[in-house]
């Protein structure tokens, strides 16, 4: 089911749905995971809003979405980027990791590695040098892949995945997945489960990291405020 929410177009899939889809089509596919923060980034950026709208599927991860924009589904970027590592795994397809520092790119090869030993991970790139090849200072040389994951922060990672499928980089599938390399990682400590479940997980990452509270404030407090100022003063929401 696609809908709008603030001129975002939204699949509003769940994760079957998604996996469903994707083994329907060859054809390769974006699929980005919008939250509320990206709603609020595209009200300012036309050419984020752009690249959001140009995707195959934005499926909604974050329960701003559910809550305020009529949203049923969630699909968290991590529990995604996982499902599809099992796919590739069990079908012999390669994958490819770009995005972090410090070398959690590699960790997460590693670590994805144990945990699907048959999965093929053709490369694991350090995501500093994004802004060399977005500026097309630098060609992207690395091999194509079935599955490409960029871990490099909303809009940069839309804007390299748009890219490098344009190159032909991406045989299948390229994920926009945040901050998932570090949640693999365990760089960043994942939430309990029945917090992720009550949709407070933007809570446990404040208090994990409390330099986070600009993206908190916009996905908490600016994103409803936008979605009540549109219902009340335009009539509907789910509109550009």
């Amino acid at each position: 089911m696609k809908t709008e929410v603030l001129g975002v177009r939204i699949d509003d899939l769940s994760l079957t749905e998604v996996l469903n889809f994707l083994q329907r089509t060859s054809a390769p596919q974006l699929i980005f995971t919008p939250n509320p923060e990206f709603i609020v980034e595209a009200q300012n950026n036309p050419e984020f809003k752009k690249i959001l709208n140009g995707s195959n599927l934005n499926v909604p991860d974050g329960v701003g979405l559910q809550i305020f924009g009529r949203i049923k589904n969630r699909v968290p970027g991590i529990d995604l980027m996982l499902k599809l590592c099992k796919f590739a795994s069990e079908n012999g397809l390669t994958v490819g990791l770009f995005g972090g520092t410090d070398g959690v790119a590699k960790e997460t090869k590693t670590s994805l590695e144990q945990k699907f030993p048959e999965i093929k991970i053709t490369w694991a790139i350090d995501g500093r040098e994004a802004d060399i090849y977005l500026a097309e200072a630098k060609p992207f040389t690395e091999k194509s892949v079935d599955f490409l994951f960029a871990a490099l922060g909303m809009v940069k990672q839309e804007n390299f995945l748009q890219k490098l499928s344009l190159q032909g980089k991406i045989l299948r599938v390229g994920v926009g997945v945040g901050g998932s390399f570090d949640e693999i990682t365990n760089r960043q400590k994942a939430p309990p489960e029945f917090i992720k479940k009550i949709g407070l997980k933007w809570l446990w990452r404040l208090a994990c990291e409390p330099k986070r509270v600009r993206r908190i404030i916009n996905a908490v407090i600016v994103f409803p405020w936008l979605v009540f100022y549109r219902a009340a003063f335009q009539g509907d929401f789910h509109s550009n």
